[in-house]
């Protein structure tokens, strides 16, 4: 048995922990941008509201830019990034099954 518990190993994954504030910084900005896109392209629809797929018609960079070409994965990875900014879009569930929006 040793003098005490060992320190446990903890690793920074975030570039901000690692010192790397420019590159932090440079992440932050990209994923503004496409924020900015999505709310833009947001402006001219008079709902405010309206599906992925006609979000992902409107910005069609974002799904080539993801690498994406299965239209499931581009609503999939649309969804995550639009729910990861809870304060700027509200992401609504529709539907049952494979008709599920």
């Amino acid at each position: 048995s040793g003098a005490g518990d060992p320190k446990p190993l903890v690793y920074h994954y975030s570039n901000v922990a690692r010192g790397d504030a420019t590159k932090a910084e440079q992440n932050k900005l990209g994923s503004v941008s496409w924020q900015d896109k999505f709310l833009e392209a947001l402006q001219f629809i008079p709902e405010k509201c309206c599906s992925a797929e006609d979000l992902l018609i409107a910005v069609p960079f974002f799904a080539d830019a993801m690498g994406t070409q299965k239209k499931r994965e581009q609503i999939e990875l649309l969804v995550m990034f639009l729910e990861s900014r809870p304060e700027k879009f509200k992401v609504e569930r529709r539907g049952v099954g494979p008709d599920k929006q």
